[in-house]
């Protein structure tokens, strides 16, 4: 009798104790964060991380975190009665199946957020609440509510799905996060600190298989740098490395140089700040870098600054354009750091900023820009090795539909809900772009229902009885 009670009570305790197994979903101080916060204006103005954590005792004690003020009266964009209450996180792929959110679950999402408040009485409303969301969209959610702590220091709150509001069908796949504190706007500005948000379900970053867009010194690049005078006198591949250790030990780099008022074509207040980079044909990618995108564009650039204080300017711009059009673009923004090294920075189009394009968009040009006006005195920019999530050498036209037999053929395409195929497969499997395998269908078949997934590209996987395979790819409208 004793060894059971001792049995059953490791087994309460084992599920009381669940959430044992932790990830880090967000921490402002962790480059291992697995969600990004979107950059819309659903948060204001009012989101800022990295900020000095102005209570780094208890249950909390980095010494930053994320920051999210709340406008008064005389506030930034005070008209915006909510201005700053919102926060909005996106993963890269789903969060974790319905059937796991839903009603009664035995295996629930439980979400945990540490937040401090500055000044508790200026409050407008205590409810906190934390939305589950497919692709964002607002009728198609889980919603937990939890209740802030007057207390002068941290204070975690447990968000368990296990007794959520389910709306939708138990099929549907959640990748936003939704964070909102209720209430209309204050009477004075304060401040809500917040940061290490973790969960007990862990979305593994998906492998991404990077191609080369950009490197001087090598002949395998797939984009071309244009010939424009949109660069000024300044841009000049094949040029020593002045760092040649860390992440990037070639011997040579491109160099972009900044005149000041002594340098050449002085008169032009910011010459160099622009490169532009066209690709040989097609497009870059099509309409799945609009916002809301579930195969998102992700570039990355590595850059040495030997001079950072004479830098006029921090911020970088990547805009992605159709036929080098400015009113036909979209851009991502990374702010530059003061190293003595080179740095890599990402540029996620996941959530940029911009217009949103229509579907038959194609982007063939990328812009970057250095942002500021003209330095003091001359200085370099040393930056190389650009590279992306997508090989635009590959063409994504919807009549391109057989990518390796052209005896297979599928259709319609683009789909909205069942695809066929004119021969019976054994097995199957669907991709999207960064590799990740999305579903398996098993067994003899032809038709393949794909009404779940968001407006995309993806690759369809078909294994026949003579073992062979073969990959076809097809647009989801």
């Amino acid at each position: 009798m004793k060894t059971k009670l001792l049995i059953l009570t490791a087994l309460i305790m084992g599920t009381l104790s669940s959430f044992s197994q932790s990830y880090d979903w967000y921490n402002s101080g962790a480059a291992t964060s697995i969600i990004d916060i979107a950059s819309g204006g659903e948060f204001g103005v009012g989101f800022v991380s990295g900020q000095t954590n102005p209570v780094n005792t208890g249950i909390y004690t980095e010494t930053t975190a994320s920051k999210l003020t709340r406008y008064g009266s005389g506030g930034a964009n005070s008209a915006l009665a909510k201005n700053g209450n919102t926060l909005r996180f996106t993963t890269f792929e789903e969060v974790i199946d319905a059937s796991k959110v839903e009603n009664g679950s035995v295996d629930p999402l439980i979400v945990k957020i540490k937040v401090y408040v500055s000044d508790f009485a200026n409050v407008p409303n205590t409810n906190v609440k934390m939305h589950l969301r497919k692709n964002n969209n607002a009728s198609n959610q889980v919603t937990v509510q939890a209740t802030l702590t007057d207390s002068a220091d941290w204070v975690e709150y447990t968000f368990d799905y296990s007794t959520s509001t389910h709306v939708g069908t138990l099929e549907d796949e959640y990748n936003t996060l939704v964070l909102t504190f209720e209430g209309a706007k204050p009477e004075q500005d304060f401040e809500y600190f917040l940061d290490d948000i973790k969960a007990n379900v862990n979305i593994s970053t998906p492998e991404v298989t990077y191609y080369t867009w950009y490197n001087s010194g090598a002949s395998t690049s797939v984009i071309d740098l244009a010939s424009g005078g949109e660069f000024g006198v300044g841009f000049v591949s094949g040029q020593n490395n002045p760092a040649k250790t860390g992440i990037y030990t070639e011997n040579t780099a491109s160099k972009l140089t900044r005149y000041g008022s002594g340098g050449a074509n002085a008169a032009d207040a910011k010459n160099g700040t622009t490169l532009r980079f066209t690709t040989f044909g097609g497009s870059v990618l099509g309409a799945n870098v609009k916002n809301g995108s579930s195969d998102p564009l992700i570039i990355k650039l590595k850059m040495y600054v030997g001079d950072f204080d004479n830098v006029p300017g921090t911020l970088i711009s990547a805009i992605l354009r159709k036929n080098n059009s400015q009113t036909n673009q979209i851009t991502s923004t990374a702010t530059l750091t003061d190293s003595a090294d080179w740095v890599e920075y990402t540029f996620n189009f996941y959530n940029s900023s911009g217009t949103v394009l229509a579907d038959e968009d194609e982007y063939n040009t990328l812009v970057m820009t250095f942002s500021g006006t003209k330095p003091v005195a001359d200085f370099d920019y040393y930056l190389d090795d650009i590279v992306a999530n997508m090989n635009i050498g590959i063409s994504l036209s919807v009549d391109d539909n057989n990518i390796e037999n052209h005896d297979l053929k599928l259709f319609p395409n683009p789909v909205s809900n069942t695809l066929y195929l004119n021969k019976e497969t054994v097995s199957a499997e669907i991709y999207n772009f960064l590799g990740k395998k999305l579903m398996s269908f098993k067994g003899l078949r032809k038709q393949f229902d794909v009404s779940v997934f968001p407006e995309g590209v993806y690759i369809l996987k078909t294994n026949f009885e003579n073992g062979s395979s073969k990959y076809l790819r097809f647009i989801k409208k």
